[in-house]
């Protein structure tokens, strides 16, 4: 059984709709606030996830850099000076800028994903060159300063790919994007994972280039 209650809060009333979540994304109009969330998979033990957003310094954020270790260092074999494969974390310095996001089951972290805003980041200064080239991010920020958002290290454990872990982390993202009133969140991907953030509201709006890595695309989910 699944069970979940969220609160969709118009401009002129309020909404309760309970049932089965497919995938719930508002628009403009719309707040989506995750009211009680809660999973029921028959006998499957442990049956509560929880999305959690905190800072780099806690516990539950250094769940999520062991779980970035295990998709990015050890699944992907990705080459970044900043996989730190002795303590097998993934963690970097725009992560004290960051608000990171943990879908916790079982005591373990099974998706996450980090948001860092203009306003509390200088992303001219300490956003890396070839990302914000990628993005075209100084552009964005010469009309729209301190409504920006760049989500980066989306990670989500093999067992639970699939699920609704990256739904519900998104929603939580895009509500708290809306009550902060950021208006653009930039991310990149690669090009085989655009149909998959599509789904999550993103959308293509400059061309894929090559890096170290492979291909990457820029996109983009406005509010």
């Amino acid at each position: 059984r699944f069970y979940t209650e969220i609160i969709l809060e118009h401009i002129d009333d309020i909404t309760t709709y309970s049932g089965f979540l497919q995938t719930i994304f508002p628009c403009q109009k719309w707040r989506l606030k995750l009211a009680f969330i809660r999973y029921d998979f028959g006998h499957d033990k442990g049956n509560l996830m929880e999305i959690i957003v905190c800072k780099s310094d806690s516990e539950t954020a250094r769940l999520a850099f062991r779980l970035r270790y295990e998709v990015f260092g050890a699944e992907l074999n990705f080459q970044d000076n900043d996989i730190d494969h002795t303590n097998k974390i993934y963690k970097d310095n725009l992560d004290d800028y960051a608000r990171i996001y943990v879908a916790i089951k079982d005591g373990k972290a099974i998706a996450t994903a980090r948001i860092i805003y203009d306003r509390e980041c200088d992303f001219r200064r300490l956003i890396p060159e070839d990302i914000s080239r990628l993005l075209g991010i100084n552009a964005f920020l010469d009309h729209y300063s301190g409504s920006l958002a760049i989500s980066q290290k989306f990670a989500i454990s093999p067992s639970h790919r699939g699920s609704f872990a990256a739904s519900l982390i998104t929603s939580k993202m895009y509500a708290d994007l809306l009550d902060d009133d950021i208006q653009f969140l930039f991310s990149m991907c690669a090009p085989y994972l655009i149909s998959f953030y599509s789904q999550l509201g993103f959308h293509m709006y400059a061309p894929s280039i090559g890096d170290d890595i492979g291909m990457l695309t820029p996109i983009l989910l406005v509010t």
